[in-house]
């Protein structure tokens, strides 16, 4: 069970995904980029307070299986920029920075956890002046059994930034 505040963008995808185990949901969680007040970038505190916060809940006796997480945009229409000031701040659909290792040290076999979506939490921006939001596939497992993946988590083509 994904948990997320009424203020973040929640895509679940409920995908069946045979596992050894039993048939186990497939989840998505996309949370929307901070958006810094009166321009500049986000920090700290604005991950925080802005509602860029995703939180993975599993309940108990289930764990979290990251099948796949990236930070950047791989599509227009996800998360539509808030600041209507900003041009073309959505246009760029393939930028991102892979937060694989990041999730996993993070939620990798927890039964929760939090991650935000801003660049200070990710320590990079993978596409300057582009709006960005976070995604996270996972599964909830059955604690102390860790299955092959069988979800399909989308595998971003990664083309640079032109400017």
């Amino acid at each position: 069970m994904v948990s997320l505040p009424s203020w973040a963008l929640l895509l679940l995808s409920l995908v069946h995904c045979p596992t050894a185990l039993k048939i186990v949901a497939c989840q998505t969680a996309i949370v929307c980029e901070a958006v810094p007040q009166h321009g500049g970038e986000a920090e700290p505190s604005h991950c925080d307070n802005l509602g860029a916060v995703m939180s993975l809940d599993c309940g108990p006796d289930r764990v979290i299986l990251l099948t796949g997480a990236f930070y950047g945009r791989l599509d227009t229409d996800t998360c539509p920029d808030p600041d209507t000031a900003r041009v073309n701040s959505t246009e760029y659909d393939q930028c991102y920075f892979d937060a694989m290792d990041l999730a996993e040290s993070r939620c990798g076999s927890k039964r929760s956890c939090e991650l935000k979506s801003c660049d200070y939490f990710y320590n990079t921006d993978p596409c300057d002046g582009i709006y960005k939001y976070s995604r996270v596939d996972f599964q909830c497992i059955p604690e102390g059994k860790m299955p092959t993946n069988n979800c399909q988590a989308p595998k971003p083509a990664y083309i640079p930034l032109q400017r």
